[in-house]
């Protein structure tokens, strides 16, 4: 379990790049220090990397983690979330999740259309 920050400037987004094994505690410190970052550079678009994950958190994990979603993603944040196309599903099971709890979530298999759907939702 291992990700990086990075901040995107020019689209005023902040990238959270997980790679290796993804279980729920890699999931909640990423969001802490994607928020984190959010807040401190006054973005509202977090895009989530997870191309190079290799293990995918259980549907348990993903529904635990979004069981707190209310809690700690503040309201203004649009998430886009880019998985793999092995894992994709219509409707990935954490995005109905997240979506049903309030948060502003979109899975894609492509980043550049994870980062024009940011730009879009967010103006």
């Amino acid at each position: 379990m291992s990700h990086q920050i990075q901040i995107w400037a020019q689209t005023r987004t902040v990238c959270v790049i997980h790679e290796g094994i993804l279980d729920l505690t890699g999931m909640e410190s990423g969001r802490a220090q994607g928020v984190a970052a959010l807040t401190e550079h006054g973005f509202s678009r977090l895009l989530v990397d997870t191309r190079a994950v290799n293990r995918d958190p259980t549907v348990t994990e993903h529904h635990r983690f979004a069981s707190t979603q209310a809690l700690y993603m503040p309201l203004h944040i649009v998430v886009a979330v880019v998985v793999r196309p092995a894992v994709f599903e219509s409707t990935p099971a954490f995005e109905k999740f997240s979506v049903d709890r309030g948060v502003q979530i979109k899975a894609f298999v492509d980043i550049d259309e994870a980062q024009a759907w940011l730009m879009r939702v967010t103006n």
